[in-house]
């Protein structure tokens, strides 16, 4: 077998059948969540255009100037953590008087499964279905029990930075409290700036 050959045939045999760790890290999925951390505060959000599970195209820069963004990765609809974190933003939202930010939802879930999801709990924002997990490797989110997206939490300003990330727990009640001070604070700093 030629040197080249040598190389390069167990990459591409690698690639064929699968074997760990032959992929590229970019379509590889991190397996171990001790292995990446979701990006940092301070950081510009990357920009996306997804359909919602509602049908609707979403770009995260459509909300640029207008309003602050949470973006919440969670591993699974229709279970108990992600049921209360999705009634916790539905009740924040609904609770608050005008919209204080746009919320976003993100899973590996289908949008069927995101519509009934939706449906069953009448929440009142978007969710997205990261079928390809390229939002999961966008915002450098790590795997929940190597196959479902961890939660992690994303406050985004209106500017597109990022200014809250919450990823050190995985109880859903905590990410919505965590977000709402945020939101409260960007609220106080934006009034402040405006006076």
């Amino acid at each position: 077998m030629n040197t080249f050959a040598s190389k390069f045939l167990p990459v591409a045999v690698g690639l064929l059948i699968g074997i760990p760790g032959a992929m590229s890290e970019d379509s590889a999925p991190a397996t171990n969540a001790k292995t990446i951390e979701p990006l940092h505060v301070g950081t510009k959000a990357p920009n996306f255009t997804r359909m919602t599970a509602s049908g609707k195209k979403l770009s995260l820069k459509s909300f640029r100037g207008h309003l602050p963004v949470v973006l919440y990765f969670y591993p699974k609809d229709e279970t108990p953590g992600c049921i209360k974190e999705a009634c916790g933003f539905r009740d924040f939202e609904n609770h608050m008087s005008g919209k204080a930010a746009a919320i976003i939802g993100v899973s590996g879930d289908s949008e069927e499964a995101h519509q009934y999801f939706m449906e069953h709990y009448t929440l009142p924002f978007d969710l997205i279905a990261d079928y390809d997990n390229s939002l999961l490797r966008m915002y450098h989110v790590p795997w929940y029990k190597g196959t479902l997206h961890k939660r992690v939490t994303f406050v985004i300003d209106k500017e597109g930075i990022i200014r809250n990330v919450i990823d050190d727990t995985n109880d859903g009640d905590e990410h919505v409290k965590r977000a709402t001070v945020a939101l409260e604070s960007l609220a106080k700093q934006q009034a402040a700036i405006s006076k």
